[in-house]
């Protein structure tokens, strides 16, 4: 005799509960990855070392005091001896050409904030990969229930088929099947186990908390709506998109680079004053001190090569950057309508395995099994009713995952951070 189950009980086992939309955990895990990764306070202490050299460029020569021993006779070296020997005091300053040093503290803070839009794009990428992996775990734990309510459904077709067996109305080979399909489920589970454990790692090393608790994830990844159209993306993140920053950052510091070496190259002025202390003659002389004044200027005879190569160093650096700006724009607005497609091909794949293939699916594994259970469908029938569910249900959870992840690709194209109920923030 078959012992069947009852259909209603079978279809419990894989018939999901409704969902109610769980509050998102993945934005703690990025603040608390914000407030706590090594990296960004690596970077931190980059700036500050910056801003050091901004603060370093503001100073100028300093004046430089000497004392010589000045014109003494080889065979008696005492004042006195020579008319022109003495104590000279001499004070000596270096005067730089106006606007020097205003340069140099230009250049000095266009590297600073060149240091502070990288800092922001590491933000944005230590955020968006927080957001990643988290959904990745999501589906990953997602796609375990499914196999698990899938195994303990095949447990029960295979109750089902043995008794067909023992009273000479399935095969053999109808039950080893659904054992090998059982197998390969079992062996699944120890698959999302390994997924789990390396996610759940990758996220306790974003946060910088090796003893990360329990990450609670959706039993469904809610589906966002995009936040416009392409044009609107690209607009905004064209004045939002932090590598674009860097990139402006970058090309405005290499120019007041060049504009430095370029005041550079200018030849400064020393000043210098000295003060003779002599001693009295024995022909009469009464030793009067003296003084002396004195002005020097470097002949530029290398300026060009040093300077100059400078200056044309900076101004290639500078082009390198506009030109990698624009190829990273290209690139933003490419990789802007590559996710934009995914989001919206996820998002409707994912409302039609919801809302027609998977009910539809259902409701054929039913009829199938009832059609089974009087002799009238054969064992392949229903167990290709049942593949082709488990197939869906798993696929509409990709679907689910891929909107999700393709929203995090957006938002970090637009140098947002995270996204929430279908808003960018």
């Amino acid at each position: 005799m078959l012992r069947w189950i009852p259909l209603t009980t079978l279809l419990i086992c894989v018939t999901p509960t409704a969902w109610a939309e769980p509050a998102d955990p993945a934005e703690e895990l990025v603040r608390q990855a914000l407030e706590a990764h090594p990296s960004l306070d690596a970077l931190r202490e980059q700036i500050g070392a910056l801003e050091s050299r901004s603060w370093q460029a503001s100073a100028r020569p300093e004046p430089m005091v000497g004392v010589e021993y000045s014109n003494m006779p080889v065979t008696a070296p005492v004042p006195g001896n020579h008319p022109m020997s003495g104590v000279q005091l001499r004070v000596q300053q270096t005067l730089l050409v106006p606007g020097t040093v205003p340069r140099r503290i230009a250049a000095a803070d266009a590297r600073v904030r060149v240091g502070e839009a990288s800092y922001e794009e590491a933000r944005v990428s230590l955020a968006a990969a927080v957001r990643r992996t988290y959904w990745q775990l999501a589906l990953t734990r997602q796609l375990r229930t499914v196999t698990g309510e899938h195994l303990t459904q095949v447990d029960q077709l295979i109750d089902a088929v043995r008794g067909a067996y023992e009273v000479g109305k399935a095969g053999q080979h109808d039950l080893l099947n659904l054992q090998v399909l059982r197998d390969r489920l079992q062996d699944g589970l120890a698959d999302h186990d390994r997924a789990d454990r390396e996610l759940t790692a990758a996220l306790a090393a974003a946060v910088h908390d090796p003893a990360l608790a329990a990450i609670e994830t959706p039993a469904r990844t809610a589906v966002p709506s995009p936040p416009g159209s392409l044009d609107e993306l690209v607009e905004r993140a064209l004045a939002g998109s932090p590598a674009l920053a860097r990139l402006d950052a970058t090309a405005a510091a290499e120019r007041a680079a060049a504009e430095s070496a370029r005041r550079e190259a200018w030849p400064d002025l020393t000043l210098w004053a000295g003060y003779r202390v002599r001693a009295p003659m024995d022909d009469g002389d009464d030793g009067t001190n003296q003084a002396s004044l004195g002005l020097s200027v470097p002949l530029p005879t290398a300026a060009d090569r040093r300077w100059g190569g400078r200056e044309a160093e900076h101004e290639a650096l500078a082009r390198a950057a506009d030109a990698a700006r624009a190829a990273t724009a290209d690139t933003l607005r490419a990789d802007l309508d590559g996710a934009l497609a995914r989001w919206e091909r996820a998002a409707a794949k994912a409302g039609t395995y919801r809302e027609g293939l998977i009910p539809d699916a259902r409701t054929t594994l039913e009829a199938t099994l009832a059609a089974y259970q009087v002799g009238r469908a054969d064992y392949a029938s229903l167990f290709q009713a049942e593949v082709t569910l488990l197939d869906l249900e798993r696929a509409a959870r990709v679907a689910e995952a891929d909107a999700a992840l393709a929203a995090v690709d957006v938002n970090r194209a637009l140098g947002i951070a995270g996204v929430a109920g279908g808003e960018a923030r």
